[in-house]
């Protein structure tokens, strides 16, 4: 009976050894092809348009679960070299939840799920970076697909269990997921920076867009303020306007 957990358990650390090579094999080749892209790079990429009528050109009702979105890049070079497609995983309150998806075929770490989707940009969903964003902000990107419902309620069972509750998955779910991050040099460090980094820069900028759109609030005065109209005025304040709502905050997964 004490050969069976070692077998396993040798199974397993074989299964995340091939599973590392092959992510540091891309993580190589991606930096490789970073470095001489970045010779010829532009300095800016183009900011998001929601009056041109490609980004922001949602004909799709509101974003809702289970729909997979390519967000628009950011004034970044970074952003606008790297396609980010998020899926909307759940809603929670007035929010949705997104997870994005990682540039690399094959998931760094044990909180990154291979989906079974064919698609490179869409095969593995980077759980732990998951946030909270409106659905707003949302519209200014291209739905480009949907999860099936036996897909999408899966996606959600691993993101409970390996990000909420840190527990246990199933056998089938254990060997979609990557090899677990130990050690403190490992290269996976840089990547899951980098990856937040990009996610915030991101987010951040299509914020930012987002409110300049936004219509200002009408004036109650169209007319110069005069002392007359601030004697007629019934408290103080009245007529200014309250302010934005505060922006959405992030929650780590």
């Amino acid at each position: 009976m004490g050969i069976l957990p070692t077998t396993v358990a040798s199974d397993v650390n074989a299964r995340h050894r091939i599973a590392l090579a092959k992510w540091l094999n891309e993580w190589a080749l991606d930096q490789a092809i970073r470095r001489v892209a970045s010779v010829d790079a532009p300095t800016a990429a183009r900011s998001p348009d929601t009056n041109s009528g490609e980004s922001g050109a949602w004909r799709h009702g509101v974003p809702a679960e289970g729909q997979i979105i390519l967000l628009p890049p950011a004034s970044a070079t970074f952003t606008a070299g790297r396609p980010t497609y998020v899926l909307v995983l759940r809603k929670v309150q007035d929010c949705l939840v997104v997870v994005p998806f990682s540039r690399f075929a094959t998931p760094a770490t044990d909180r990154e799920w291979i989906t079974g989707l064919r698609s490179k940009p869409l095969r593995v969903l980077c759980l732990w970076n998951a946030r909270r964003t409106s659905a707003d902000m949302l519209a200014t990107g291209w739905l480009t697909a949907r999860l099936r419902p036996n897909k999408h309620q899966l996606a959600n069972k691993v993101f409970k269990k390996r990000i909420e509750s840190d527990e246990p998955c199933m056998a089938g779910v254990i060997r979609g997921l990557g090899p677990p991050l130990r050690h403190p040099l490992d290269p996976r460090h840089e990547y899951l920076a980098e990856e937040t980094e990009l996610l915030d820069e991101l987010l951040s900028e299509l914020e930012r867009e987002r409110e300049k759109q936004e219509p200002e609030a009408a004036s109650i005065y169209t007319q110069p303020r005069s002392p007359l109209l601030k004697a007629a005025e019934s408290r103080r304040g009245y007529g200014r306007q309250s302010g934005k709502p505060g922006r959405w905050r992030r929650k780590h997964g």
